[in-house]
């Protein structure tokens, strides 16, 4: 039987501690990381790159700027 992987988006994700655990595990593809505060989203994005060998323009896109407490 093969693995299956999940999709999964991290709310309130700071510098990704979560997602890390996810992606080390390797069943889960990261869809978004959503962060409010600029260099939680600059430190997640440089790791994305560093450790994962995303592309600068992927770790913009995957990892996003945005206060959910603003929205409403």
């Amino acid at each position: 039987m093969s693995k299956r992987n999940y999709n999964f988006i991290d709310l309130f994700a700071g510098c990704g501690g979560l997602s890390e655990g996810f992606m080390q595990s390797g069943r889960f593809n990261a869809l978004a990381h959503v962060e409010w505060e600029k260099p939680m989203v600059d430190t997640l994005r440089h790791r994305l790159m560093q450790k994962w060998n995303y592309t600068n323009k992927d770790a913009n896109k995957k990892v996003i700027l945005f206060d959910m407490g603003k929205s409403a």
